[in-house]
């Protein structure tokens, strides 16, 4: 199918459901799909936001303001995470997507809505992802992957519908900025926060502070790793106020699911 062919399906997949909740995060791919199933549905998509610590708090403000910018109804809520998603095993998207969805699901059925979507799509198949799987125990539905859609076609179709995010970088949840088997804590994901929002002032693109205990790994887009190196004093200063004691820059790079690296190491082991 080409690109026409994949957002035609994608509508009328939409369409069939007749009522959707739209797991909402205000990235790249679900602010797409939900601008898809509001303009397919209308008042019978709504948004659901669930806000828990390891939610970038940058994004709250945005996702607020880009559904109440087309009238959708959105609805924010906050999360209390288990125990297991602190400790931070390997399967802890797992343990958060589900309680997370549960309770995008929990909601949806009080106001009557049994189709739940999230915006996972063809790329993510392609990354440890133990999310899926309590997406799929829970019945919940992916329309883009099932469209066939990739990032990049999200992005060219979100450019086309005249969405800001269209070029947005890649957000995703502060725990993927902490090695696995490394407890999590409320302080640590401040302090990772603080220093990712500390350096986006210096406008690096795809920008990720990793912790690894007292150290901060720094991973952009290698055309900016010059910057970063005339910029060093600075950016050492800014993550030694957040509280890291050691500053690193990751000579390869951003890439996505670098913490997922490490897993592929002790199989070959």
């Amino acid at each position: 199918m080409d690109l026409s062919d994949k957002y035609t399906a994608l509508k009328k997949y939409l369409l069939r459901s007749k009522r959707v909740a739209v797991a909402y995060s205000g990235g790249v791919d679900s602010t797409f799909l939900l601008k898809v199933a509001h303009d397919a549905l209308g008042k019978d998509a709504i948004a659901i936001t669930v806000i828990s610590p390891f939610f970038p708090r940058h994004e709250v403000r945005n996702i607020r303001s880009f559904t109440k910018s087309l009238g959708i109804c959105h609805v924010v809520m906050k999360a209390k995470l288990p125990d297991s998603c602190w400790d931070n095993t390997r399967y802890r998207c797992y343990e958060c997507k589900k309680h997370v969805f549960l309770t995008i699901r929990r909601y949806a059925k009080e106001r009557g809505i049994s189709c739940v979507v999230d915006a996972s799509h063809k790329d993510d198949l392609g990354d440890y992802r133990p999310g899926r799987k309590a997406l799929k125990e829970l019945g919940i539905k992916s329309p883009l992957l099932e469209s066939g859609l990739c990032k990049m076609e999200i992005r060219n179709l979100s450019r086309r519908s005249g969405l800001g995010t269209a070029d947005k970088e890649s957000s995703c949840c502060l725990a993927t900025r902490f090695p696995y088997d490394e407890k999590i804590t409320p302080a640590k994901l401040e302090r990772v926060d603080a220093a990712e929002r500390k350096l986006r002032r210096l406008r690096l693109l795809n920008l990720r502070v990793r912790s690894h205990e007292d150290t901060a790994r720094i991973e952009i887009n290698e055309l900016d790793i010059d910057k970063v190196v005339r910029n060093r004093r600075q950016i050492v200063d800014m993550l030694r106020n957040s509280g890291f004691k050691y500053v690193a820059l990751d000579l390869q790079g951003y890439r996505q699911g670098a913490m997922n690296e490490v897993l592929s190491w002790k199989k070959r082991r």
